[in-house]
């Protein structure tokens, strides 16, 4: 009935989804190497800077979430 032809196309789509993401991951990784010597020592010590404020910050949120919710 149209419950499995919704089911069948939400299906699809999310494997879609998967195969799309892996294929993104599976670039990233490639061009990894290509990418550290592009920008060099000083732009990878930037980024692991920045990215490790933004893991800091997120870490923060889920701490608070989880507080508030034990909270209520």
């Amino acid at each position: 009935g149209a419950n499995a032809k919704t089911q069948e196309n939400g299906f699809v789509f999310v494997s879609g989804a998967i195969i799309a993401i892996f294929s993104f991951t599976l670039i990233c990784f490639l061009a990894a190497e290509r990418l550290a010597r592009l920008i060099g020592k000083t732009g990878n010590d930037i980024l692991k800077r920045l990215l490790g404020v933004l893991l800091a910050a997120l870490s923060i949120q889920f701490i608070s979430d989880g507080i508030r919710g034990v909270m209520q």
